[in-house]
C-alpha cells in the first residue's frame, strides 16, 4: 500500500465510522407496520451473554422520545445512555453523544464509535471499568479506532468515576512513533536465501531492545540485492491500547523500508504502559517497554549468513 493510498483510506474512514453512528428515531414514529430499532438491535443478546464482567450489558430504551442505548454494569452501578448520532436539519453529521451515570452524578462525552462495532472499516470499540488510579473506585474507559489494511489507530479515554472528571491520556500517534523510533536499534547481520528456488534473499536483523537485550528477526524473502546497514524501526501504523489488568498498554508494530514502494515487513512490536500520575492527574508513557518479534531467526545460525 501506498502512502496516498493510505492517506486516502485514513479520510474515507473518518465517513464510514458513522455507519456505525445511525440516527435515532422518535419511539413509534414509523409508519411501517414493524417497530423501528435501534443499529445492532439483533445483536444484543449475543453481546450481553459474551460481554465480560468489567464491560458493560446493553439494551434499547425510549427516553426523551427517542430511542437510545443503555449500557450498564451491574457491580458498580454504573449507567450510560447513549443517543445515536445522525445528521441535524442542515444535513450535517454530529456523533453520538453519552451521558454517564454515577452515584447520581452524570458527564456527557462524544462516542464516535459504538461498542457493538465490527471493527476493520467501521471501527472498533469497548467499554471497560478498573481502577486505574488507585482510588479504589472504578475508571470508565473508552477505547475505541479503527482503520484499513496495513493501519490501525486507536484512541483511549478515561473518566474518573469518584470525581467525574476525565484524566487526560498524554499521548499521539506522530510523537509516539518517534519516541518509540528511538527505544529500538536495528543492526543487518546478514542475508541468506529465500524463496522455493533461492530467488529472493531474506536480510536478518540484529534488534536491541529498550533493555538492551538482543533479538534476531528475518525479514522474508525479497528480490534485492542490497539491504540497509542499520534502518530506523518505523512505528505508528499499526497501534492498539488495551487493558492489561490494572493498567493501559500501547502496542505499535513496526516496519523498515526496504525502498520496495510499499510498505515493508513488520519485523515486531513494542508494547509500552501508561502510568497514573496523581499530580497533574493524566495518564502518560512509561520508558519499561517489551519486545517482540514476528520471525525470530536463530542467533546459533547469524554465523552462517553471508554480508
Amino acid at each position: 500500500m501506498t502512502r496516498l493510498c493510505a492517506a486516502a483510506l485514513s479520510s474515507a474512514l473518518l465517513l464510514l465510522l458513522s455507519a456505525c453512528a445511525p440516527s435515532g428515531q422518535p419511539a413509534g414514529s414509523s409508519a411501517s407496520a414493524e417497530p423501528e430499532h435501534l443499529a445492532f438491535y439483533d445483536s444484543f443478546e449475543t453481546w450481553n451473554q459474551e460481554v465480560p464482567s468489567n464491560s458493560v450489558q446493553v439494551e434499547e430504551i425510549e427516553r426523551d422520545g427517542l430511542l437510545q442505548y443503555h449500557f450498564w454494569n451491574e457491580a458498580s452501578g454504573l449507567e450510560l445512555f447513549v443517543l445515536p448520532g445522525g445528521r441535524d436539519e442542515a444535513g450535517q453529521s454530529y456523533v453520538p453523544m453519552a451521558e454517564a451515570i454515577y452515584q447520581g452524578r452524570s458527564l456527557t462525552f462524544e462516542m464516535p464509535v459504538l461498542p457493538m462495532c465490527s471493527g476493520g472499516v467501521l471501527g472498533h470499540a469497548s467499554l471497560l471499568l478498573q481502577d486505574l488510579t488507585g482510588d479504589r473506585t472504578p475508571e470508565l474507559i473508552y477505547l475505541y479506532g479503527g482503520g484499513g489494511t496495513g493501519e490501525q489507530h486507536v484512541q483511549a479515554r478515561v473518566f474518573d468515576l469518584a470525581a467525574m472528571e476525565e484524566r487526560a491520556v498524554l499521548w499521539d500517534s506522530s510523537s509516539a512513533a518517534e519516541w518509540m523510533s528511538g527505544l529500538v536499534q536495528l543492526q543487518l547481520a546478514g542475508t541468506r536465501e529465500a524463496g522455493s528456488f533461492g530467488e529472493k534473499r531474506e536480510a536478518v536483523y540484529q534488534i536491541t531492545a529498550p533493555d538492551g537485550s538482543t533479538l534476531y528477526v528475518g525479514t522474508g524473502g525479497f528480490s534485492l540485492t542490497e539491504f540497509p546497514d542499520a534502518p530506523p524501526p518505523l512505528f505508528g501504523d499499526n497501534e492498539a491500547i488495551v487493558l492489561d489488568g490494572d493498567r493501559l498498554v500501547l502496542s505499535s508494530g513496526f516496519w523498515v523500508d526496504l525502498g520496495v514502494g510499499f510498505f515493508g515487513p513488520y519485523l515486531g512490536w513494542l508494547t509500552c504502559g501508561f502510568q497514573y500520575d496523581p499530580a497533574q492527574q493524566s495518564f502518560s508513557l512509561s520508558p519499561e517497554c517489551t519486545l517482540q518479534v514476528y520471525t525470530p531467526a536463530d542467533p546459533s545460525a547469524v554465523s552462517l549468513l553471508q554480508a
